[in-house]
């Protein structure tokens, strides 16, 4: 399969993934804002005051959540948009070494295309900083691990 499909195919999962990501979280801060105006207005101390605490501290936290996951989700859609061939390791670039095939974008789960699997890895990892600029055949090490750039796209 041609290098770019595969590089677009994978985009187009790592998208998909992420826009599912969004919308659980939307789904969780519409589910904390419902619990919210459920809970009775309890005395003063009461548990349902408590409750309401909780999850006043809890939709601040998702919706940070949700603002980073937008924040990825643009990410991978402006890679996706410019998706092309590369050269040379970047943000964007599909990596393969001898040990792992690396999508350099942004943090998530492990993608599956075509029987082989990809990590995606945030272009501040240390492993993205090692990699970062070299080509084909160049090699660099993280930690005691050493990795061997097979191919780039």
């Amino acid at each position: 399969m041609e290098k770019l499909t595969i590089k677009k195919q994978l985009f187009e999962k790592a998208i998909q993934q992420q826009q599912t990501l969004v919308r659980d979280i939307q789904k969780r801060l519409s589910d904390l804002k419902e619990s919210i105006t459920s809970l009775e207005v309890g005395s003063f101390g009461g548990s349902d005051d408590a409750r309401r605490e909780e999850d006043v501290e809890d939709i601040q936290q998702e919706k940070i959540h949700l603002a980073n996951a937008k924040a990825e989700l643009n990410k991978l859609e402006a890679l996706f948009r410019d998706v092309q061939i590369d050269a040379k390791v970047g943000v964007g670039s599909i990596v393969k070494t001898e040990q792992f095939n690396f999508v350099f974008a942004i943090n998530m789960p492990q993608i599956e295309l075509n029987n082989e699997r990809f990590m995606l890895v945030s272009d501040q990892a240390p492993v993205f900083k090692a990699l970062e600029g070299k080509t084909v055949g160049e090699q660099a090490q993280i930690n005691r691990h050493y990795y061997t750039i097979k191919e780039i796209f």
